[in-house]
């Protein structure tokens, strides 16, 4: 991890001793991520071509990223995206294939009940909000997520009132009115929880 300038990830061993005690792990913040994923040489750590297939995922994730938050695309650089993250998400899924006699033909990566509702709206929906913010000659770059936060935020709250155990007063609401009000909803760091997906698949979504 150093080597590649993640000096603040660590493994934690567990206070109490018992035979099979759990270690935990410092939590890595968005910068610290994209390092692991544009550097970290995971193929030296699984054997084989699997191991080489899930480098070469992260590091096409990186680049859709970066492409992602960059201020002067074109329309045909959005075209090419869309195009390219659709593609990655079918690699991610990647069925094993055999011929008639059994022999593997292709090895297969994730299943697709492994594509997360995050890895969905990467290929299906920025695409469509670059698009619509490239007409008003805006880009994701500008936005954050504060609104969606605050009613990710709320919905726990609706659902913790809803089981009897309430944890803070929906009474305070918050909207950023300096934004136009098509685009409260847009994801711009929607990466930070992207990042992980090749590792640590979220809730299962299907997939045409």
């Amino acid at each position: 991890m150093q080597e590649i300038g993640v000096t603040s990830f660590k493994f934690i061993p567990s206070e109490k001793k018992p035979k099979y005690s759990k270690w935990s792990w410092c939590t890595l913040m968005g910068p610290a991520k994209l390092k692991i994923i544009e550097k970290f040489p995971l193929s030296t750590f699984i054997n084989g071509q699997r191991g080489k297939d899930i480098e070469k995922l992260w590091r096409d994730f990186y680049n859709l990223y970066y492409i992602m938050k960059s201020e002067n695309l074109t329309i045909e650089d959005i075209t090419q995206f869309s195009y390219d993250v659709r593609k990655w998400v079918q690699e991610f899924a990647r069925p094993l294939k055999k011929t008639v006699n059994g022999q593997i033909e292709q090895e297969g990566l994730y299943q697709r009940t492994d594509v997360t509702p995050y890895m969905h709206v990467f290929a299906f929906h920025m695409p469509l909000f670059m698009q619509e913010l490239h007409q008003q000659n805006l880009n994701l770059r500008w936005f954050t997520t504060s609104s969606v936060e605050k009613k990710n935020h709320e919905h726990v709250n609706i659902i913790s009132f809803s089981t009897h155990v309430p944890l803070i007063s929906l009474s305070s609401t918050s909207t950023n009115d300096s934004l136009p009000n098509k685009f409260h909803f847009l994801p711009h760091t929607l990466h930070l929880n992207i990042i992980p997906i090749c590792l640590y698949p979220l809730s299962p979504l299907k997939t045409q």
